[in-house]
């Protein structure tokens, strides 16, 4: 059976140094994770046909944008926080 695989850290991490890639990627595993345990708590079990429509909407562009520009803003902060 082959493994099919999610690409969003590919649409959000452009090389190993891009930092603001990789924090959209962890802003994007913190929604996912956030979505998880929603659909835990209403005692649905987690399959393929529950996580899904979550990936079609979060490897939207509006999705992958929104992403990085959240990313961008927890860069503003870090540095208004800690190099003023």
């Amino acid at each position: 059976m082959q493994k099919e695989f999610n690409f969003i850290y590919d649409k959000l991490v452009t090389d190993r140094n891009d930092i603001l890639g990789h924090i959209a990627y962890s802003i994007y595993k913190q929604e996912k994770t956030a979505f998880i345990k929603s659909k835990e708590e209403k005692g649905e079990t987690i399959s393929r046909n529950i996580l899904d429509p979550f990936h079609e909407i979060s490897a939207s562009n509006a999705s992958i944008e929104s992403y990085k520009i959240k990313a961008e803003l927890v860069m503003q902060v870090f540095f208004r926080k800690y190099y003023k």
